[in-house]
C-alpha cells in the first residue's frame, strides 16, 4: 500500500471520528464513538478501553 493510500485511510478514520462525535453528548458516548470508530479504522473485531484511576492505581 503507497503512502498516498496510508494517508487517504488515515484522513477518512479522523473524518469519520469527527463526524460521529459532533453526533454525541456526554463523556461516555465520546468514549463509545472513540472506541467503536477506532475499531473500525483499524478493522478489528474488538477494541479494549481502560481507566486509570490514580487513587487507587
Amino acid at each position: 500500500m503507497s503512502n498516498t493510500d496510508q494517508a487517504s485511510i488515515r484522513l477518512r478514520a479522523l473524518t469519520d471520528l469527527a463526524r460521529a462525535l459532533a453526533r454525541v453528548h456526554g463523556f461516555s458516548q465520546v468514549i463509545t464513538v472513540v472506541a467503536e470508530e477506532s475499531r473500525k479504522a483499524l478493522d478489528a473485531r474488538v477494541v479494549s478501553l481502560s481507566e486509570y484511576v490514580r487513587a487507587t492505581g
